[in-house]
């Protein structure tokens, strides 16, 4: 393994009875690196998330993060050793603040080592641009704000990898802009993993692309060579798809 990776994961493979959902997984993801993962639905790249961030042990397989190797390690030893993830579905506490929420995902990342002051809950929300709504209940907000909160969540553990489970999803077109310049902005700390099937999403923050098909990792480019290989295009985005 090369130790300057900050992602490793070698022939991972997963199986749910008859079914084989990765097969012999190769990747490797570097420090500070953005990498999009796309895919047509039951591709495998879902699956691969839930291994990445510990949701999920694999069938068979290795995967190292900063040089530790992590299967069967608990999913909270993941989050610990640096990783931030965020799934799908938000997970925020409606019935309190913007800021309240801020606070706890402070306390519980860190505990008594780090104060939960404002100026830090501050600095958090001004990424997020939600600093002058920090007493709004987040049960009044927006679909984007929420999911912007979460971000916030995640960037409260200060961490060396973020995992994006399809962050644009359900988004106006100005809640993605503003989304993808969060996204671009992160990689200034840290390394980020996004899954999405938003093509123009994808489009306007990827560096490089890792495409899914059949459990397989079917190609890995920038999104411009992606798009024009015509083998990716036959089984995800159509012989007549334009991006």
């Amino acid at each position: 393994m090369k130790s300057d990776y900050l992602i490793e994961a070698q022939d991972i493979s997963m199986r749910f009875g008859g079914v084989h959902a990765l097969t012999k997984v190769n990747f490797t993801l570097e420090r500070k690196e953005l990498r999009c993962l796309i895919g047509p639905n039951g591709a495998g790249k879902s699956t691969f998330f839930k291994i990445l961030s510990g949701q999920q042990k694999p069938s068979s397989g290795q995967l190292w993060y900063a040089g530790k190797a992590m299967v069967g390690r608990p999913t909270y030893e993941f989050a610990r050793m640096g990783m931030g993830i965020k799934n799908q579905l938000p997970s925020v506490l409606d019935g309190l603040s913007i800021q309240e929420n801020i606070y706890l995902a402070l306390s519980t990342t860190h505990g008594s080592r780090k104060p939960q002051s404002a100026e830090c809950i501050w600095h958090l929300l001004e990424q997020v641009g939600l600093d002058k709504q920090r007493e709004r209940l987040v049960g009044e907000l927006a679909h984007g704000q929420r999911q912007w909160i979460e971000i916030a969540m995640v960037l409260a553990g200060n961490p060396e990898l973020v995992l994006l489970d399809e962050p644009a999803a359900g988004m106006s077109d100005d809640e993605t802009g503003r989304t993808a310049e969060l996204i671009r902005a992160m990689t200034e700390h840290a390394a980020v993993i996004v899954v999405e099937h938003d093509m123009a999403f994808i489009r306007s923050i990827a560096k490089k692309v890792t495409v899914f098909h059949q459990g397989h990792i079917l190609m890995e480019d920038s999104f411009d060579a992606v798009v024009r290989d015509v083998t990716v295009r036959n089984v995800y985005l159509g012989r007549s798809a334009s991006c």
